[in-house]
C-alpha cells in the first residue's frame, strides 16, 4: 500500500526544502494532502537535540508542525 493513501484525508505533511523536494510535493499533491515546505535552517535549530538522523528529523518537523512554529517558506 501507499504511505500517502493510508493517511487520513487533507492531511498536512511537513518536508524539508531539500534538493529534491519538489517530486515529493507532486506526489503529496497527487494524493489530496497539503504539502508545507520548511525552512530547514531555521527548523533545526529549533529542534530540541543535536544528532541528525531521517527519524528524528520528521519528528521534530510534525512536531514543530503540530505546534504551529514550522519556520516555513
Amino acid at each position: 500500500m501507499d504511505y500517502l493513501s493510508s493517511l487520513p484525508q487533507a492531511s498536512v505533511i511537513a518536508l524539508e526544502t531539500v534538493g529534491n523536494w519538489y517530486w515529493v510535493v507532486d506526489k503529496i499533491e497527487r494524493a489530496a494532502h497539503k504539502p508545507v515546505l520548511a525552512n530547514a535552517a531555521k527548523a533545526k535549530a529549533m529542534m530540541v537535540g543535536g544528532n541528525k538522523t531521517d527519524k528524528l528529523d520528521a519528528r521534530g518537523l510534525a512536531i514543530l508542525l503540530r505546534n504551529g512554529t514550522l519556520p516555513s517558506v
